[in-house]
């Protein structure tokens, strides 16, 4: 079986949403390996009302996570994309991974103790300062940039 790996962020507003989109559009690497790889963002908005965009590397075997053979290049992007997140525009919080496309919306966000009792369940996941704090500070996120959190995630953490 296949998955997809994206990286995930939901941003409230519409317009908030197109300039992520916009930022992650302008995107490309070379690996060390020397594949290209691009980024395609799509936009999306949840039952909520509240708009997402999920960013999809695409050159790395049709972007598929099918077997071991992905684990090192999963790893460099999953580490480019984060890296890219740090200077992208405002968002409110952010997952990357397999299949978390709309992982949560804000409501079930907020309602969901799994992330205060069961942090590593949500390994990667960057918060907004505001919605760090509204779900009481939880000690287990680090400091991502100025102005979010984070649980920080293994770098073996993509291959499980």
């Amino acid at each position: 079986m296949a998955w997809l790996f994206s990286l995930s962020a939901e941003c409230g507003t519409q317009t908030q949403a197109e300039l992520f989109l916009g930022y992650f559009q302008k995107l490309s690497w070379t690996l060390g390996d020397g594949k290209k790889i691009t980024t395609v963002p799509e936009l999306m908005e949840d039952h909520d009302g509240n708009w997402w965009c999920m960013v999809v590397p695409l050159g790395m075997n049709e972007n598929l996570v099918e077997s071991d053979e992905d684990t090192p290049q999963i790893r460099e992007i999953g580490n480019l994309l984060y890296g890219s997140l740090q200077n992208a525009p405002d968002f409110r919080y952010a997952l990357l991974g397999v299949e978390v496309d709309l992982f949560r919306t804000f409501s079930e966000l907020l309602a969901d103790t799994t992330i205060t009792e069961q942090p590593s369940s949500f390994v990667g996941l960057v918060l907004a300062e505001s919605i760090w704090d509204m779900i009481n500070r939880p000690e287990a996120f680090q400091l991502f940039k100025p102005g979010y959190f984070w649980i920080p995630f293994d770098h073996d953490y993509f291959c499980k």
